[in-house]
């Protein structure tokens, strides 16, 4: 369990080595997916970036209001959309989901399970939603990224206004 290796870490911790602003200015929202680690697939530092993540590296409410904050409280800049290959969102059926779930609890819950069915226009619908957000300081850097498991390698994806 992973709480055991917790325990050994913070055993030898020594106090936070960073400032809380990130010192890249950027935020990265991507998957949950147990297979990326943020720090080592974009050769990151303690402190270097927010890291925001979610089943599938979607825009939600959750993510919004992360982002505001990080920009309004933490001076982030940029913002860097991240899904992958072989992510369990990808073809998921919110429908299916939402009838196992009704199955399971006797309600459905009050969000959507946000599936899509293509890669290439859930990044670039993801860097739009980000783009038009409102609240935001800075929507002038935001770009998008398919990272392959299979490679290790990642590909922007344009995405024009």
């Amino acid at each position: 369990m992973s709480i055991d290796r917790q325990l050994a870490y913070a055993a030898l911790f020594g106090g936070a080595r960073a400032p809380a602003p990130p010192a890249t200015r950027v935020a990265i929202v991507t998957c949950m997916d147990s297979r990326i680690d943020p720090p080592v697939v974009f050769g990151l530092d303690p402190g270097d970036a927010n890291i925001i993540r979610n089943a599938g590296g979607v825009i939600d409410d959750g993510v919004l209001r992360s982002l505001t904050i990080s920009q309004h409280l933490l001076g982030t800049t940029g913002v860097l959309i991240v899904q992958h290959t072989g992510c369990g969102v990808l073809g998921l059926d919110d429908d299916a989901l939402e009838a196992r779930l009704v199955d399971h609890a006797g309600e459905a819950p009050a969000w959507r399970g946000r599936g899509f069915p293509e890669l290439e226009a859930s990044v670039r619908e993801a860097v739009r939603a980000v783009r038009s957000y409102p609240f935001l300081l800075h929507t002038d850097n935001v770009r998008g990224a398919i990272l392959d498991l299979e490679s290790g390698g990642a590909v922007e994806v344009t995405v024009e206004d």
